[in-house]
């Protein structure tokens, strides 16, 4: 029963949240997706086996902390960067009214860089835990950002702003 109504109430929340978009087109969020791809891979690690992939010099876990360090710095730099440009634009990162359209800063370079540096997290994981699992759903989770999450976002901000 618990299980059950955790799930009633997940999905309720991503039905309910959207991404600048009326009645949430966007039926799970795309952090919502990358946690549902590591308990996937926890799964395919736990049925299959973990399925080492690094090379050995590649193997001692301190050198992976560092990677993850010098990920989640990277990271972080990249998405204060986006978020910069969205809030002088007059928008927001955390499912906020789209009141500008951001095309200065990394917005300069690619339409989606915060959605470029999130794609980035699964790689990094595989890397960090040595499993192949998160690496081969990895293109999975780009697919789902560019065929389900950019083109409803693109549709509301042409909608909003015109081409």
């Amino acid at each position: 029963r618990l299980r059950t109504s955790l799930l009633c109430l997940l999905l309720h929340m991503t039905e309910s949240i959207s991404v600048g978009v009326l009645d949430g087109d966007i039926p799970v969020l795309p952090p919502l997706v990358i946690i549902g791809s590591l308990i996937l891979a926890m799964g395919l690690a736990a049925c299959f086996g973990r399925k080492a992939f690094l090379p050995w010099f590649l193997k001692p876990v301190a050198l992976r902390v560092v990677i993850l360090a010098a990920f989640v710095y990277a990271f972080a730099a990249y998405h204060k960067a986006g978020a910069n440009a969205l809030h002088n634009a007059g928008s927001g990162v955390k499912f906020t009214p789209v009141k500008g359209l951001a095309t200065n800063g990394l917005y300069s370079f690619t339409r989606n860089p915060l959605y470029l540096s999130v794609s980035m997290v699964l790689p990094v994981l595989s890397v960090v835990f040595d499993t192949a699992w998160l690496l081969m759903l990895a293109p999975l989770f780009v697919c789902y950002l560019h065929f389900v999450v950019i083109p409803v976002e693109e549709a509301f901000l042409e909608q909003k702003f015109g081409r």
